[in-house]
């Protein structure tokens, strides 16, 4: 059976605590937990603070869907200015390393990774073996513990994260599907599912847009209200018996005009319990 889970990406800020209550009382199933120094966990937390999460989650009866990092595996870490492209494999891969240690403590399944951009000249085949070699390495550290690949950036369709996966060879290097990924490059969800095959599919990323004459890109808007083929991806998966995690990946801290998670939180379990009952 799929889980329905809410990325604490929605509300950065929130405490811990408070953001766990909201989910409970709309009985969401899990969260995702954004990594990130300063957010919600990050592998710099101490021992009590990892305990202390944990009892959180569990006090609500939410799971930890994933850890969601912020590595760019082929380069680095854009997010801050310490972080250049350096494509630093060696540090890259124990920085994941240390994201596993701590999904391990929260009770995760999974960590998210990115495959990150490409450096001038570079090709996917000269950054791909790069990328599989760091995924290979965190995913032995834990076989119990998937590392998601997210159709994200120039590594958006299905063939090229299968390519990575295949390249890696571990049984827990898995895909993150973000939906709107593969539509942005154009790709049908059947095709990204016969690419990235069911079982390899760690659990999902889900979001709504739709375009209009005037706007400069897409218009994020509430599950359902757009264009991105989510009911289609939740029957596709329905059909092989697919059970993970249909995660809201909300991103009002990117867009002041997206409501807040009090009026996403209730609204994206609603519709996809409606997607989930067709």
């Amino acid at each position: 059976m799929m889980k329905i889970s809410f990325s604490s990406l929605g509300d950065p800020k929130m405490p811990l605590e408070e953001l766990a209550d909201k989910l409970h009382a709309a009985e969401y199933d899990a969260i995702e937990l954004r990594g990130r120094p300063g957010a919600h966990v990050h592998w710099e937390d101490s021992p009590e603070r990892r305990k202390e999460v944990r009892a959180i989650l569990a006090d609500r009866n939410l799971e930890a869907a994933a850890v969601s990092t912020y590595v760019f595996m082929a380069s680095r870490d854009s997010g801050g200015p310490d972080r250049t492209d350096t494509r630093n494999e060696a540090e890259n891969i124990e920085e994941v390393k240390r994201f596993v240690d701590l999904a391990g403590d929260l009770g995760a399944k999974n960590v998210r990774v990115f495959g990150g951009a490409l450096t001038e000249g570079e090709t996917h085949d000269d950054a791909l073996p790069r990328v599989a070699r760091i995924m290979a390495a965190a995913a032995k550290v834990n076989p119990e513990i998937n590392i998601a690949l997210e159709t994200h950036d120039v590594w958006n369709t299905g063939p090229i994260v299968a390519r990575v996966l295949d390249q890696a060879g571990q049984p827990n290097c898995k895909a993150l599907w973000d939906v709107h990924g593969p539509q942005h490059a154009g790709e049908a969800p059947q095709d990204t599912l016969k690419a990235l095959k069911a079982e390899r599919v760690a659990y999902l990323h889900v979001k709504d847009y739709f375009t209009a004459p005037g706007l400069e890109g897409p218009y994020q808007c509430l599950i359902g209200a757009g264009e991105t083929p989510i009911r289609k991806v939740v029957q596709l998966l329905k059909e092989t018996g697919w059970a993970g995690y249909l995660n809201v990946e909300w991103e009002g801290v990117y867009h002041d005009y997206m409501p807040d998670c009090d009026v996403a939180i209730p609204q994206a379990i609603m519709k996809l319990r409606e997607f989930l009952a067709e």
